[in-house]
């Protein structure tokens, strides 16, 4: 009789312990943020010895500041860097910026530095990022010619690039968000500005430019 009852205890035991749910931890979920479609205007920026213009989001906005620490005095010389105009834009309606700096330059020894730099910016970023993805922009119509990158992972910055006309103008684009590096987070808004970056690179154009 008691090995009876110890049989149905064990039997109820293993019922009760199978019939209990297994709990398994849910993917965190990200809203994506309400952001509008996506619009352009004809922008043109012009520093003088240097213009340019292109088509740029319609929400964006000139910004009245531009970080000039990436300008960095260990790499330039001081008179070097005073050849660099500097434009911000405010990306609208989200919280970031994109920086454009632009120069002359007069040799082939100067445009290599000018792209070494881009290069070293880039890698900069590169150790924490988890991969990186690229997109050559290739106009010989209006001699633009350039490199658009994209950084996945938790990076201060995930989008840089560079666009030259190979024999005197030299332009650089940095993106920086005010918010903590979180890929996952911010995906769906790093994925709208890649459109939009993906816009300005590829309307491009050299204003005044001779032939």
């Amino acid at each position: 009789m008691k090995r009876t009852s110890l049989f149905f205890t064990i039997v109820l035991g293993l019922l009760i312990a199978c019939s209990e749910e297994v709990f398994v931890p849910k993917p965190k979920l990200y809203l994506r943020p309400d952001l509008p479609n996506h619009s352009y205007v004809s922008k043109t920026i012009d520093h003088g010895t240097l213009a340019y213009t292109f088509q740029m989001p319609a929400q964006y906005s000139l910004g009245t500041t531009c970080d000039d620490t990436l300008l960095q005095l260990s790499y330039f010389r001081r008179e070097e860097l005073k050849r660099f105009a500097m434009q911000s834009f405010e990306l609208s309606p989200i919280k970031g910026w994109l920086n454009m700096y632009s120069c002359r330059f007069d040799s082939r020894d100067s445009l290599a530095k000018l792209l070494n730099y881009s290069i070293k910016l880039k890698e900069d970023h590169i150790l924490k990022a988890d991969g990186i993805e690229s997109v050559k922009i290739n106009n010989p119509a209006q001699k633009v010619y350039g490199t658009l990158f994209s950084l996945k992972g938790n990076v201060a910055s995930n989008f840089h690039f560079h666009l030259t006309d190979s024999t005197s103008r030299f332009v650089m684009g940095i993106v920086e968000l005010d918010a903590t590096p979180n890929y996952d987070s911010l995906k769906p808004t790093l994925e709208y500005i890649k459109k939009d970056l993906d816009k300005i690179t590829q309307s491009f154009q050299w204003k005044n430019l001779s032939p």
